[in-house]
């Protein structure tokens, strides 16, 4: 699990030019407790829809100050999580020509019951090198695909993981293999992630699909 999140973070950054100027040591919202040298003079304009991160500290803090900023990621990013899963559905949808019984099964455990790790890590990273060094509305948009991606494969994985280990119940509901047989089951799976491979391919970045990929 540690080498997937390790490749997410450097999949959102390679969305940006900025990493090697900006140096990881930055990237300050992925920890819960972070201490954080804030200046006061320092200007901010966060990103539209995300909380500014060093407000409330720089009104605390004199100038070269080192203090302890306590947030909450998931909070910081919570208007992006509550419009993800309806864009998955969506994803999901576009490939099937009607509705069936295979787009019921995909959307079966995108359902916001989960913990949405993967995709927080990477909108915050992402928010963090562009709240540094600004990027344009491309960039942002395949940030976003890159969190969409990386739930779709773990999504993926635990539909997999549910067949082979023969799960009942999943996140307090009859689990996909259950409810299912598990030959469509396997098919879900497999089409969960052929939708991300294919978002994937259309965020055009090859560093992106180089690493994503070794996920897959």
């Amino acid at each position: 699990m540690n080498t997937t999140i390790k490749q997410l973070v450097r999949a959102a950054a390679s969305n940006t030019r900025c990493l090697k100027k900006v140096g990881m040591e930055s990237l300050c919202v992925l920890s819960q407790k972070t201490n954080c040298m804030v200046e006061s003079n320092r200007s901010v304009q966060a990103n539209a829809g995300f909380p500014n991160l060093y407000q409330s500290a720089a009104t605390n803090l004199a100038p070269g100050q080192i203090g302890t900023v306590d947030f909450d990621p998931f909070t910081l990013v919570e208007g992006d999580l509550k419009t993800m899963f309806k864009e998955i559905h969506d994803e999901l949808d576009l490939e099937l020509l009607h509705d069936s019984e295979l787009g019921e099964m995909s959307k079966y455990y995108f359902d916001g019951a989960g913990k949405a790790v993967r995709p927080v890590i990477a909108m915050c990273v992402g928010h963090a090198l562009n709240h540094h060094m600004g990027t344009g509305y491309e960039n942002v948009k395949n940030q976003r695909k890159v969190a969409i991606i990386s739930e779709m494969i773990h999504t993926a994985s635990l539909v997999h993981d549910d067949i082979l280990d023969h799960a009942e119940t999943r996140r307090g509901k009859l689990s996909v293999n259950t409810k299912w047989s598990l030959q469509k089951s396997t098919m879900c799976g497999d089409y969960i992630l052929a939708v991300g491979s294919k978002i994937l391919a259309q965020i055009g970045n090859q560093e992106v699909v180089r690493i994503l990929s070794q996920v897959l």
